[in-house]
């Protein structure tokens, strides 16, 4: 396990030096190897490989850090295979508002084929703003992702694996890249239902219904000391299906006063507020 958070203060560099504190943390922790950084035009992108060896999936991916020249954001990408001669990208997480349809060997966007980590359709750019102004910064790394977040943007990135409810599935490859209630993942295989419009986006939510339906309130939600885990959905209204659970997120009642940063500490574990309702857990490895 490997959790800090820090302060920015007064940079005219804080997305690089947001990045170095991230990356610090990935350097601390067996499951992550830094690969190498890629120059693609206004572009730079630094690939980090999480290991199959480590990970709760057997299988090793990707995430990379895209930093373009014209602005202060911290941009995210996950991926499933780099290819390391083409410069390319296989099997990412692609942009969750297009209308893309799953091919039919793994249920992904593009198969076999590589992408350049710039192209935003096959990647979907989960983003973190940063500012030249004092700001806060916390950042989860554990076998199966990355979590990054700062007080000042209302945003918290969560890039790596989520546990799957398909197992068993012969498509299934459970990661994700998003940005705090919304995202989008590499393969979309076929649960029971149909493929729907925008088939890789993923909403997230709480198990409440039936599976296969789209639930709705909040179990648990009226006890500060009880937490529900995030769900994984497919798609939004009726359509959507279950895929499985994220990694060291868990919603609690919240008051109006309540901080990002702040914590609570429910049993021996300390939770540390992200934003909308979401904590993370501080001690998971």
């Amino acid at each position: 396990m490997a959790y800090a958070t820090g302060q920015i203060t007064l940079s005219n560099t804080p997305r690089a030096d947001l990045l170095v504190q991230v990356e610090t943390l990935l350097t601390t922790h067996t499951a992550w190897s830094f690969v190498e950084e890629h120059v693609d035009g206004s572009w730079t992108f630094r690939i980090w490989k999480n290991s199959g060896l480590e990970n709760s999936w057997g299988q090793d991916f990707y995430i990379a850090f895209g930093l373009l020249s014209s602005n202060e954001t911290l941009y995210c990408f996950t991926f499933e295979v780099w290819d390391d001669v083409g410069k390319l990208g296989i099997r990412g997480c692609p942009n969750r508002t297009s209308n893309l349809t799953p091919e039919e060997t793994y249920a992904s966007y593009g198969g076999d084929t590589g992408y350049p980590l710039s192209n935003s359709t096959a990647f979907g750019q989960v983003t973190q703003a940063t500012n030249t102004t004092d700001f806060d910064w916390y950042c989860l790394v554990t076998k199966d992702v990355c979590i990054v977040n700062v007080d000042t943007s209302n945003n918290f990135l969560y890039n790596g694996l989520f546990e799957s409810f398909v197992t068993d599935h012969p498509q299934e490859f459970p990661i994700t890249s998003s940005s705090v209630t919304l995202g989008s993942c590499s393969r979309r295989p076929a649960m029971g239902g149909t493929y729907m419009t925008n088939a890789f986006n993923l909403t997230f939510g709480f198990w409440t219904q039936a599976e296969g339906t789209v639930p709705t309130g909040m179990p648990l939600h009226g006890n500060k000391s009880l937490g529900a885990r995030t769900v994984v959905i497919h798609g939004t209204g009726t359509g959507g299906l279950y895929r499985g659970l994220l990694y060291h997120v868990l919603r609690f009642n919240t008051d109006a006063a309540v901080e990002v940063g702040d914590t609570i500490t429910v049993g021996n574990v300390t939770y540390v507020y992200a934003d909308a309702q979401y904590w993370l857990d501080t001690t998971a490895d």
